[in-house]
């Protein structure tokens, strides 16, 4: 599987393992949206923005930029009282 991920994802420089664990969390995410789970309500919502810039960069480190840069996740976490 390693050597599947090197080969789809060229740009890809750290561990397969790391791309592989931040899929798996997008798709927990995924999971929690489309069952209408509460998101806000917990207390990692950076690291799941975190996991999803990993998996934009593997796939093409410009599409990452560029959708951080249209984010509005970080801003709401510091409007967002304590």
């Amino acid at each position: 599987m390693e050597e599947a991920i090197v080969n789809a994802f060229p740009v890809w420089s750290r561990a397969p393992r790391d791309l592989t664990n931040a899929v798996n969390r997008v798709l927990l995410l995924r999971n929690r949206v489309a069952h209408l789970e509460p998101l806000l309500n917990t207390n990692n919502v950076q690291a799941q923005l975190t996991n999803m810039r990993i998996v934009l960069e593997a796939v093409d480190p410009l599409l990452a930029q560029w959708a951080m840069g249209w984010q509005r996740i970080t801003a709401t976490i510091r409007a967002r009282p304590v």
